[in-house]
This record gives C-alpha cells, structure tokens and sequence, in this order.
C-alpha cells in the first residue's frame, strides 16, 4: 500500500475514534434519561429490588465508559495509545449493551399491554440510537449490540404469548434495519471525514507551498521583479533591497525608468522591445546612492488568454562584484601591482600595436628602457618600504608625463620602459622628438624624492630604440634599448644612448664581463697591487691597494671595466671583502719586517660595499683574523657614499674608528659635501681629487679649490693626500701650498705586492712613517724618484699603456 494512503486512513481512523468518544457524553446522558422514564414506567409492576439493580447497572457500565473517555482525553500521547483507548472503550460499550439486555426481563413481569409497548419501544431507540451513535466503529456497533440482543433474547424466547413473540421478531427486523442504515450512515460520516482531511491536507500543502514561495522569493540571491502592462513595479524581493537599495514600500508602483535613468522617458513600447532584444544581457543601473549597478536580467512576458500583454516578471542577477573581480583579473594579469602601470605581458602587445600601426603609416616609434642609477642602496639602506614608495613617485612621474595613447610600463625592480608612437616620419624627426622627451624625463626622474625625513637623488641611465616597421618583434626591440642602456650606465649613468648596431661588440664584451665576474673570485683571479704614498723627502709612508682582474682568456682587465659591474651585481661585497682581508694578512705579514711594518695601507671602499649591512662586521672580523695593527690600516670612503646618508654613515664610522682604523675620504671635492657635514665625521685624511691637481697650475678655479681643501684640512688637523701628481711642478706647487703626502706617476706606478716589497728592501732608507698626531709642513724641493723606481724591468712599459684606464677600488 502506497505510503500516501495508509497516512490517509490512519488519519481517518483517528479522526472517527475521536468524534466515537466526543459523542459518548451525549449518549450517557440520553442513556441516564431513557433509563429514569423507564424505571418510572415500571415502578408499579416491578419490585424495587430489581430496579435498582438494573439502575445500578445502568449507572456503573455508563461511568465506566465515561471514565474511559475522559482518561483519553487527557492523554498527552493519545495518538500513539490509541489502540488500547479504543479496546477499553469496546469493552465498557459490551457492558452498556448487557445492562440494556437485562431490561428484557422486566416484560414478563409487566401486566399493563400499554407499559409493555412503552417498554419495547424504549429498548427498540435505546438498541437503535446505540447503533447509531456507535456506527463509526463496526466492532463497537457490533459488540454494543451483540451484549443487548445475547442477554435480551433468554427473555424474549421464554414468553408464553404470541404477542410477545410478535413484538420480539419486529423489533430484531427494526434492529436489522437500523444496523443497515447506521453502515451506509457511517461509510457517509467517514467518507465526510476524509473529505474534510483531504480539504485540510490541501489546504495546509497550499499554504506551506505559498510559504516556500514567499521565502524563496524573500531569500533567493536573485532579485525577482513583477511588473504591470506600463512597467510598474507590482513585486519587489528582499534581494532587489539589497541590489538597489531600495526598500518595497519606494519600489512598488514606480516606473522602471526610477532606476534605468538612461531609459527615462522612453515609451513603453519601446522599453519592452528593447528589453526583449537584451535580454540576459549585462545593463548599467543605479542604485539608491547613484551608485552603478551591473546587472544581468531574464525577463519573461506575460499574456492573458487573449494574448495581450499584462506585465512582465524579471529575474535579476547582481554581477557588480563579477564585474570587479573580472577586472582585478585583468589588473593582475596587465598591471604591475605596486605601481599601476602595464606590466610586461601588456607592453608587448602595445609595442605590437605601435608595429601594426607603423606597417602603415611607416611613422617612426620610440622605445626607452629606463633604469634608475644605485636603486639597490636605498633598499639596502632605508628598507624597502623606501624602495617602493620611490619606484611609486618615479612611475607617477612617468605616467604624468605622457600622451594618452603611449605607454609607461614597469618591467621589475627598477627597470621601466616607455613607448612612444607616431614621433615623426623621418629618423631624423624622431631622433630630435625622442632626446626632447627623454630629457624631460631625466630631469623629472632627477627631482629629489621625500620620504618621511629623508630625500633622495635619484637618476636614471637610459637606453633608446627607434623603430618604424614590423621586420623587428617586441623582444628584440627590448633587448636593443636594454643595450643601449647598459651602455649608457657604463658611460657614468645618468645618461641615455641610442641604439646602433655598432654597440653590440661592446655590449657582448659587458655581458660576458659580468658572467665570468660571478666566478671570479672563486676562481682566484683577483690579485692585489700597490702604489705608495710619498712624503715630501719622497720617502714612502703609505701604500694603496689597488685591485686587478687577471682574466684567463682577456688579461689583464682594469677596475675601470668591471668594478661597476660589480656593484650592479652585488658581487662588489664579497670582492670588496676579499680585498680588506688581503689587505690585514699583508699588514700582519709586515708587522715581523723592519722594512715595512711601520707602512700603512690604505684601501677603497665601495658605496654600495660601505652600505652593506655587514660592513662594520666584516671589517671587525678581518682585523681579528688576521691580528694586524689595525691602526695601520686606512679604509678610503668616497664622499657622496658617506654624505648621502650622513647619520648612518656616522655611526658606522664612530663604530670602525673603535677599532683603532683610520678614515680617509677618497677624491674630495668631486661630490656635493657641506663643511657642516664634514666637520661632523670622524676622519683622518682628506684625498684631493686628480682632476683637482691636473691642471691646478694652470686653472685659477682649480688652483683655488686646491688652496681650499689644504688650509680646510689643517684647519681640521687631517691628513691631505694630492692623488695624481705626474710632474714636479705640481710637486713644488703643492709643497709650497702646504701639502705633505703625495701619490701619483710622478713618484711610482701601481705594481704587484712582491716588486713593492722588493724595491723597498733594497731602499728601506725610503720608508718613513706617518706621524699622525702632526705633519711635518716643510716646503723645501725635492727630487722625486723616478717612475719606474719601485717597477721591475718590461713592467713599467706595459703600467703606462694602462695609467690612461687606471681606476682605483
């Protein structure tokens, strides 16, 4: 039996049980009633003891029952007892049925016909209304009636008249009749009943289906909108509060154009057309703060049977947030997250997009790679934070300043490229437009950049490339500018070079350079040379360590190719560590010779080295290891690598002037130092720049710097250091000036550790050492050694073919 049924039935069952004993109170009273008129009748012919036997009967099958009924009642789990109510119920019913049975008796002792037609006539509706009452239970009819008619017939059967026999045989066929009608009466009661259960049922499935509508309608994500033939809003969910803003009670009844603004005033014809043809469609609408709203709807049109249009039911969907992230997407995927700018995936397609368009046109494009100079010291310095907010200034910079329809990309780290389409027609035009361009550029890069309490000067080294056709693809027209900016870096920076074929050699030679540069030092093939320091007897005081790159397959490579190299790499710090540590081992080597341990050496130290954030570390452990004096050793700093970053370099200096290290600033005058900075720093020596003391004898200009640095350093009692002294006039001059140290061709060239060390064991008359709490001022001449004193043969020759390169580290 399917489910649906037997839930059915067990509810009808339920059903008829309950109005079975809701109608049992009606039917003790008429009982009870019936029950007095009959002993009333029959208190003359009855004696009174069988009366009130049959009284008491009466009264305790009926209370039985009643109790039954009103336990059931008050059972909270009537439903699941049920079963055992009914039993108990059937039970006091066979009781009800027995006691009526005995009133039978009373016939034969009744004498008056009139009184025993009464009597027949009430035990006839009492046996009838019991049928009746109980026809909604088959068992309960039948045990109610069998309980009668069992102990009710003995009487009947006993009686000696016809009459009585007459009476009993008519009353059985009355009976018969009654049970006949009370099944078809209560087939029609429980065919009601389940009527009125099957009306409810649907009822209440009606209602919880209308429940689950409006909570779907309430609580769907997507919004559902009704409207009326002219596009009233007549429904409006939650989901449309939350899309639009707009609560129920200021949607329903507006046209839709109170929130399509661009369809305002349209007919309403016009509106359904053009609603049918997007359908589905993304739409731009406002929302209560105008804010726009992107939103997809499915609209369906309703019709009457008539076919005429009565409204329309839309369902949208909000895809703002899809729109958005669709566009992070795309952020991502194009733009450099730091700086807003294209990144490297969407400058390739617009530098394909210049190439198209020059096929054309054949109008000349340009393509800069840009590359800030030293970006790596401000991380290394001021964090990263500083980087990024610097690339940040530099990118808005660039995006500033250029036309609408070019392009300012960010590739990473520090590199940008810009390109530049439709710049001119012939090369020519190009070449003039570009170099306006780049120098706006420049200078706008070269504005200092703020942050927090400190400001950078930044520059960029540029490389250019102009193109004008598609015979060239977007990675070779990068690889071409990035040419030629290595090239204009390694020009000085802070420069720009356009690109031609004759720059590639050049550009080869650099990037194998910078390969074979990483294997190196582990290779061994650095090695360290020295140039003395001359007093003004010409004795030697001090010597400078020099680096050279003995490269197996080029020679001899002078710092001047590779030392920038280095520095861009990072590759500087290790080299420039390996050089200190020679430099203590020599010192401590010396410290057992007569000859030499009262030298000092003295060794350049790289900007981006000194702003390593181990460099103090370094130098402490290079002085322990190797257990030289550190009071002979002199580190060389230059001097924007101290000034630019004066407070750090204070205390870094303060730190390594503890370990008993002298401090010397190395080509002074070259950078941007105040005398306010300068007086701050603890320094031993002060080294004026060879560009100072090349042509000091002939420029009044540098004739007077040169007087300048020498009285400020005696001023400051310092060490003064002219680097670049080639003849003995600028000796005398500079004697005469007040200068006491000397380094320079004039007096040595730079050679190897072993040909220093020779030359002085053979005039160890020359070596003299530097009294640093005074130097002697004398101004009288002297005859300077020749330049090849301190040279082996065949040396000195190949030192001049390299003087015109030399670079010091």
């Amino acid at each position: 039996m399917p489910s649906e049924l037997r839930k059915m039935k067990q509810q009808v069952k339920i059903e008829a049980t309950h109005l079975l004993f809701s109608s049992a109170n009606r039917s003790f009273i008429a009982a009870i009633i019936v029950a007095i008129s009959l002993i009333f009748l029959i208190k003359d012919d009855i004696p009174a003891i069988y009366i009130a036997a049959w009284a008491s009967l009466i009264v305790f099958s009926y209370l039985a029952r009643a109790v039954v009924v009103r336990l059931f009642i008050r059972d909270k789990k009537q439903t699941e007892h049920m079963q055992i109510w009914l039993e108990r119920f059937r039970l006091a019913t066979v009781c009800c049925g027995i006691s009526w049975g005995f009133a039978a008796y009373f016939i034969h002792m009744i004498n008056t016909m009139q009184v025993l037609a009464f009597v027949v006539l009430i035990l006839a509706g009492v046996c009838a209304g019991g049928i009746i009452n109980l026809s909604l239970d088959n068992k309960s009819t039948a045990l109610f009636s069998a309980g009668l008619w069992l102990t009710a017939a003995p009487a009947f059967l006993l009686a000696t008249n016809t009459a009585t026999t007459t009476i009993f045989i008519m009353l059985a066929v009355f009976i018969l009749l009654v049970g006949v009608a009370s099944k078809q009466l209560a087939k029609g009661l429980i065919q009601s009943i389940r009527l009125r259960l099957d009306a409810e049922n649907s009822e209440k499935e009606i209602s919880y289906l209308t429940q689950r509508q409006s909570l779907h309608l309430e609580h769907t994500p997507m919004g559902i909108i009704e409207w009326d033939a002219d596009l009233n809003v007549t429904a409006w969910n939650k989901a449309c509060v939350d899309i639009f803003g707009y609560s129920s009670s200021e949607a329903i009844g507006k046209h839709i154009s109170f929130f399509m603004p661009a369809l305002d005033g349209m007919q309403t014809g016009h509106i359904i057309s053009r609603l049918k043809q997007e359908n589905n469609q993304l739409k731009k609408l406002s929302n209560i703060s105008n804010q726009i709203v992107h939103c997809e709807f499915s609209n369906t049109m309703l019709h009457n049977e008539h076919g005429r249009f009565v409204g329309m039911a839309s369902m949208v969907q909000n895809k703002t947030d899809f729109i958005a992230s669709q566009e992070k997407i795309h952020q991502l995927a194009y733009f450099d997250s730091l700086t807003g700018l294209p990144n490297r995936g969407l400058l390739i397609d617009r530098i394909n997009q210049t190439l198209t368009s020059s096929k054309r046109s054949k109008s000349y494009n340009m393509l800069a790679f840009i590359d800030l100079d030293h970006f790596k010291a401000i991380n290394d310095i001021k964090g990263h934070n500083a980087g990024d907010h610097l690339l940040q200034v530099i990118a808005q910079r660039l995006q500033d300043n250029v036309r609408a329809h070019d392009t300012a990309a960010r590739l990473g780290g520090d590199e940008f490229v810009l390109v530049l389409s439709d710049i001119g027609s012939s090369l020519q035009q190009a070449e003039l437009y570009s170099k306006k361009v780049i120098e706006k550029i420049a200078n706008l890069i070269n504005k200092p950049v703020q942050y927090e309490n400190y400001q950078h000067e930044c520059s960029a080294s540029i490389g250019i490339c102009l193109y004008n056709d598609d015979s060239l693809d977007a990675t070779e027209l990068l690889r071409r500018a990035d040419v030629s900016m290595y090239l204009s870096k390694k020009q000085g920076r802070n420069a720009y070079q356009f690109y031609d074929n004759s720059l590639q050699p050049e550009y080869e030679y650099q990037l194998k350079l910078k390969h074979d540069l990483n294997h190196a030092l582990g290779n061994n093939q650095f090695e360290l040379h020295l140039q003395g320091q001359y007093n003004r007897e010409s004795k030697v005081a001090s010597a400078e360590v020099l680096l050279r790159w003995k490269h197996p397959e080029m020679g001899m490579v002078m710092p001047s190719d590779f030392i920038q190299l280095a520095e861009e790499t990072g590759a500087i710090v290790p080299i420039g560590y390996w050089v200190i540590k020679q430099a203590c081992g020599l010192l401590k080597t010396w410290q057992s010779n007569p000859s030499l341990n009262i030298l000092m050496i003295s060794v350049n130290v790289s900007a981006v080295q000194f702003n390593h954030a181990d460099f103090v570390k370094e130098i402490s452990q290079a002085v322990q290891e190797s257990g030289c004096d550190a009071t002979k050793l002199c580190l060389e700093l230059t001097e924007s690598s101290v000034i630019t970053h004066i407070e750090e370099s204070i205390k870094k200096m303060h730190l390594i002037k503890a370990m008993g290290v002298s401090l010397a600033i190395d080509d002074f005058g070259t950078g941007y130092s105040s005398l306010s900075a300068l007086k701050t720093l603890p320094l031993d020596e002060l080294k004026i720049d060879k560009s100072f003391v090349k042509d000091f004898t002939k420029d009044p200009v540098d004739l007077t710097i040169v007087q300048t640095i020498l009285q400020m350093g005696k001023n400051l009692h310092l060490r003064i250091v002219a680097e670049g002294v080639e003849t003995e006039s600028q000796m005398a001059y500079l004697s005469n000036y007040g200068c006491s140290m000397f380094q320079g061709y004039f007096f040595a060239e730079p050679c190897t550790v072993a040909n220093f060390e020779k030359v002085l064991y053979e005039k160890d008359k020359n070596i003299t050492p530097i009294n640093r709490a005074s130097i002697a001022r004398k101004t009288n001449k002297t005859k300077p050694l020749a330049n090849t004193e301190l040279l082996t043969e065949g040396e000195a020759e190949k030192n001049k073919q390299l003087k015109a390169s030399h670079t010091e580290i």
